[in-house]
């Protein structure tokens, strides 16, 4: 996309032209990417560091957060947010502490939903570096905080 300056009247009779309109490169390649260049996806993929910025990990961790959120509110249709995040954090701590399922905690959900919502919590905990205390996943009033129902 080229930016073309524009030719305006000046109020003394003289020609002014307009500074053509500025685009970052990043946002040229994201504009591209969402148009599906895969070209300019790889290009920004490459540009990433290999670390990203806690801002940009917590916000993926709270998206996830509220989608499992959304995913129980749905399976579960009579339980309260409350119970909701509580739920969501007592399967994230037995998962985060090692153990091998998070039936114990979750056990209205069927086989198939117990599978989606664990491998989803352990994937955010790979995200996640450990705290002071060892643990990386969150107490039952962070993941209600996080919910916002």
């Amino acid at each position: 996309m080229v930016a073309r300056a524009a030719v305006a009247p000046h109020e003394a009779g003289a020609v002014q032209v307009d500074e053509p309109a500025r685009c970052s490169l990043r946002d040229h390649l994201v504009a591209r990417g969402r148009a599906g260049d895969l070209a300019a996806v790889e290009l920004l993929i490459g540009a990433l560091p290999p670390h990203l910025p806690s801002v940009t990990v917590l916000a993926a961790r709270d998206e996830r957060i509220r989608a499992l959120g959304r995913a129980l509110a749905t399976a579960l249709p009579g339980k309260k947010p409350h119970g909701i995040a509580t739920m969501i954090a007592a399967a994230g701590q037995a998962l985060d502490r090692g153990d091998r399922t998070a039936a114990r905690q979750l056990p209205s959900l069927t086989t198939a939903e117990l599978a989606a919502v664990e491998r989803d919590i352990i994937e955010i905990l790979g995200w996640l570096k450990p705290r002071q205390n060892g643990r990386r996943w969150l107490r039952a009033r962070q993941v209600f905080s996080i919910l916002q129902f």
